[in-house]
């Protein structure tokens, strides 16, 4: 914001790096359990290792999280003042 941008580009860029981050975790979360759900078979009640309506639930679940996660960060960037901001980093 010291440098021109809006509050509302702050609390967009924040949101974004940490859904960044979140689907990139999620993406190799998912590979690594798709590929051990041959041994995570005999251990799981109830459903199969390859139940598509679970993977989705995470995905959702995971993602939605993230978004929680970072919007609180998002907002207190947002509303910091630049001026106090430049003058507690010196």
């Amino acid at each position: 914001m010291a440098l021109g941008a809006s509050s509302s580009r702050v609390r967009r860029g924040v949101l974004f790096g940490a859904l960044r981050l979140a689907i990139t975790e999620i993406v190799l979360g998912s590979v690594a359990s798709i590929a051990s759900a041959r041994l995570m078979a005999s251990l799981l009640f109830g459903t199969s290792p390859w139940d598509a309506a679970t993977y989705a639930a995470m995905i959702v679940g995971l993602v939605g999280l993230a978004l929680l996660s970072g919007y609180l960060p998002a907002l207190r960037a947002s509303r910091i003042d630049p001026m106090t901001a430049l003058r507690s980093d010196a």
